[in-house]
């Protein structure tokens, strides 16, 4: 099979998704609608303020009781590990688009990242040299909640699954169970991995435009379906801001929740961008 018919393939199946995506929005309950946005809601949160800007990158720090429930919600919500999670996305931005970059479209092809990016994350976390090299100090402050529970993913997607056939019934608990995740594995997620990673229509970067981050863009709608993940530009040139925004007309939901947790005390050590960005 040539590269131009593979990616006629998933650029087929990405439209088949999408359009399942709808249908199923369409079928399901008002009830069954609000849960689901609530859900897609809080895997974003999770990802973003607590496995992103925190874990990874140092840029805030929770209290126990919004640590805990931000590791509770992550597990749930999206069935990831967060030690694995640290070390592939670290280990990315140590070659950005370099031939050593675990999920670059650059390498592998816009479409293969947009459709397969969780194939890409699941070979470079099965990799235990690289995870220990980038992630040993989340492996070293693993606590008994991470070592029996959180470290399993399956399981944690097998209680979410559980807990909205019990509030839905099993028919549209399942339905919601997997449009979210066809919208948060092959869509957001995997648009940061990808779209930020391309030139395309609608993307920019903000001045300066650095060398060392000139693979990296901007994108408003992403920014805006992902909890300000699509600030992608903005993030790559200054990776220890927990704030990845930079104007009031960028929308931010994961700065946004850090900002409400420090308010209420629930977090700390905020780090705010240093370098200005212009449009």
């Amino acid at each position: 099979m040539t590269k131009a018919q593979t990616e006629n393939i998933l650029k087929l199946t990405g439209f088949l998704m999408a359009t399942a995506l709808v249908t199923g929005f369409l079928y399901i309950s008002g009830w069954a609608r609000l849960v689901f946005i609530l859900v897609n809601l809080i895997a974003l949160i999770t990802t973003t303020s607590y496995a992103h800007r925190s874990a990874t990158h140092g840029a805030v720090e929770y209290g126990p009781k919004t640590y805990w429930g931000l590791r509770l919600g992550f597990w749930i919500t999206t069935g990831q590990y967060i030690y694995e999670w640290v070390g592939v996305h670290r280990w990315h931005h140590s070659d950005t688009e370099g031939k050593k970059d675990p999920h670059s479209p650059a390498n592998e092809g816009i479409w293969q990242i947009q459709i397969l990016n969780f194939l890409y994350y699941v070979r470079a976390a099965r990799q235990s040299e690289k995870m220990e090299k980038f992630a040993r100090d989340i492996k070293e402050k693993e606590d008994t909640w991470d070592r029996v529970l959180f470290c399993r993913g399956w399981l944690g997607l097998l209680v979410g699954i559980v807990v909205l056939c019990l509030l839905l019934g099993p028919v549209q608990g399942l339905i919601v169970s997997a449009m979210h995740a066809t919208l948060y594995v092959f869509f957001q997620t995997s648009s940061v991995n990808g779209l930020c990673h391309f030139a395309h229509w609608g993307a920019y970067q903000s001045n300066p435009v650095l060398e060392y981050a000139r693979t990296v863009w901007n994108d408003w709608i992403i920014g805006l379906f992902t909890g300000g993940e699509g600030w992608h530009y903005n993030h790559h040139v200054e990776q220890k801001s927990a704030r990845l925004s930079r104007r009031r007309s960028e929308p931010d939901l994961g700065w946004y929740f850090i900002l409400v947790a420090e308010y209420l005390g629930g977090a700390t050590n905020v780090e705010r961008p240093k370098l200005l960005l212009a449009a």
